[in-house]
C-alpha cells in the first residue's frame, strides 16, 4: 500500500495453466506469470494493461492465483475484459450517470 506500482507479465498458455486445484482454467480466464513481484490479495480487480497504437488498452483484471504472493510459482489468473465488454458498455453508458468526463472502452481478445 502506499502508492500504484506495475510490474511487467508474460502471459501463459491456457492449456498450460492451472488454477489453484489443478484444474483447467476456463476461456474467460488468462494466466500470467512475473519475473519481479506478484499481486497480492489487495490488488484482486486491478489492471492488466498495455499500450496498443499509442492508447492504453484493458485486457483483464486481476482475479487470482498465487497463494502468499509468491513469484514464479504459480501464474496469477486474469478475466478477459473484452467477453464482458457488452455488459460494462451497458452501465457505463447509462442515463442519469453522474460523471463529467468520457472514456471509450478500449479492449483486446488476446
Amino acid at each position: 500500500p502506499g502508492g500504484l506500482s506495475q510490474a511487467r507479465v508474460k502471459t501463459v498458455a491456457n492449456n498450460v495453466c492451472y488454477d489453484e486445484n489443478d484444474t483447467e482454467v476456463p476461456k474467460s480466464v488468462f494466466c500470467t506469470v512475473y519475473d519481479h513481484g506478484s499481486p497480492c490479495m489487495h490488488d484482486i480487480g486491478g489492471p492488466v494493461m498495455s499500450k496498443v497504437d499509442g492508447a492504453w488498452t484493458l485486457h483483464g483484471v486481476v482475479s487470482g492465483g498465487a497463494k502468499g504472493c509468491k513469484v514464479g510459482e504459480h501464474p496469477m489468473l486474469h478475466t478477459r475484459v473484452a467477453l464482458f465488454a457488452h455488459f460494462i458498455d451497458k452501465y457505463t453508458h447509462a442515463t442519469g450517470a453522474s460523471g463529467k468526463g468520457q472514456c471509450d472502452l478500449r479492449t483486446t481478445s488476446a
